[in-house]
């Protein structure tokens, strides 16, 4: 669902989210993943975040509110694995939009499922977001070696809210959404 629409600018959310957008699109000169974003539980919880990178050597910065639609102040940072990642703790409330069926067009999608994200250290990912209090679902491992290929991990009670694939990057591979039913992928 667009929520919306700014010059350059689409806001994004599946039907069953409850806040502003999901996922921002901007016009740009080439395709790219600017930041992925994560929502903390408190205010509190951005100064943290502020110190945690700064003690890490990362580039953090302070964003007022409002900088994003519906955003409240965030803290955006460099993170170790040289990704832009934003945190906030506000997000606008909006209408519900789960018995909307009269707007539901295409695939019908309901949330963002999870991003998954290509770097040639997925140790390192792996230890930084355990460090974030992020949970491990599962892993491909060579267990003869030792060497981890892919680590799924999750913060909310879900399969996965991220995962680390290896590969050359950083890079997003891919974003993943939630739908109702398999028809609304197929058809």
């Amino acid at each position: 669902h667009v929520e919306e629409e700014r010059p350059g600018e689409l806001y994004l959310r599946g039907y069953e989210e409850f806040v502003h957008h999901s996922v921002a699109l901007r016009v740009g000169p080439t395709p790219a993943c600017a930041r992925m974003g994560f929502r903390v539980r408190s205010a509190g919880d951005l100064d943290l975040a502020e110190r945690f990178y700064a003690d890490r050597g990362c580039e953090v910065e302070r964003v007022p509110a409002g900088a994003t639609a519906g955003l409240g102040e965030a803290v955006r940072a460099r993170d170790p694995l040289g990704f832009t990642v934003e945190l906030v703790h506000h997000i606008d409330r909006v209408e519900p939009l789960v018995q909307r069926y009269d707007l539901r067009r295409g695939a019908s999608i309901n949330r963002l499922d999870h991003i998954n994200i290509a770097t040639p250290d997925v140790p390192a990912a792996y230890a930084y977001y355990s460090e974030l209090g992020f949970g491990l679902s599962e892993t491909i491992e060579d267990l003869s070696d030792g060497t981890l290929y892919a680590a799924w991990m999750f913060r909310k009670q879900t399969v996965h809210d991220i995962a680390f694939t290896l590969g050359s990057g950083p890079m997003l591979h891919h974003v993943a959404f939630a739908v109702p039913e398999s028809h609304n992928i197929l058809s």
